[in-house]
């Protein structure tokens, strides 16, 4: 059935996502860029990315914030082999390290989950933010 509404269609790819293979959730979630990129770096990412990481002031990071965020990025990639996921909407880069700080505990299957659900947030996010 082809989706008549954003609704629609935002349930089914939500739907699409949920039903794939892990290994296909793995390759979504490994598509992500990391948090925290540097304010000369920030092209790097998609306009979108890019859009949501300065809402969340991470583009503005002190220099010990900016080490912070790139020691838990790399602590986060190695224990659970894909990047930090959060949809950044209304926080701050306090909100964002302090969850990095928190999730980072979490194990792998718990994590998993929760990066999917991100994933899925942001989506929403990004939909609900086009204008059509």
């Amino acid at each position: 059935k082809i989706p008549n509404t954003i609704n629609e269609l935002k349930l089914k790819m939500k739907n699409e996502v949920d039903k794939s293979s892990e290994t296909l959730k793995l390759k979504l979630l490994r598509s992500h860029p990391e948090l925290g990129i540097k304010k000369n770096e920030i092209f790097i990412l998609t306009q979108s990315s890019q859009v949501e990481q300065k809402s969340a002031g991470l583009d503005q990071c002190s220099e010990e914030e900016y080490e912070e965020i790139k020691s838990l990025n790399k602590l986060y990639k190695e224990k659970f082999e894909f990047p930090f996921i959060i949809a950044v909407k209304g926080l701050d880069r306090s909100d964002v390290i302090k969850s990095m700080k928190n999730r980072v505990n979490n194990n792998y299957e718990e994590e998993f989950s929760t990066a999917i659900n991100e994933v899925h947030k942001i989506a929403k996010i990004r939909f609900d933010a086009l204008e059509i």
